[in-house]
């Protein structure tokens, strides 16, 4: 059994849910990545904040080797979806 998914200290909250997608292809012929709330939290401190893995991995409350991991797994999802066409959703 999985172990519980650790409480992050999040401070963006989007409101909806958004979807990124190629132009003039239906929502519904495409394949969805999904990018959960503290995936988006990673991307903004580091990349529009600037901050260091440390930093990020402080102020999420998670260790910094979680902290790189899961921004990993981000950038694969986003490099995906944009080289092969599929659409993004982010859930709120």
């Amino acid at each position: 059994m999985a172990r519980p998914k650790k409480w992050r200290n999040l401070s963006c909250h989007p409101i909806e849910q958004y979807f990124f997608k190629p132009a003039w292809i239906p929502i519904n012929n495409l394949e969805i990545i999904e990018l959960e709330k503290d995936e988006i939290e990673i991307l903004k401190l580091v990349n529009l904040e600037g901050k260091t893995m440390q930093e990020g991995a402080e102020k999420l409350g998670i260790s910094a080797s979680t902290f790189n991991r899961n921004l990993n797994v981000v950038y694969k999802k986003l490099s995906e979806a944009l080289l092969y066409g599929k659409a993004i959703k982010i859930n709120s």
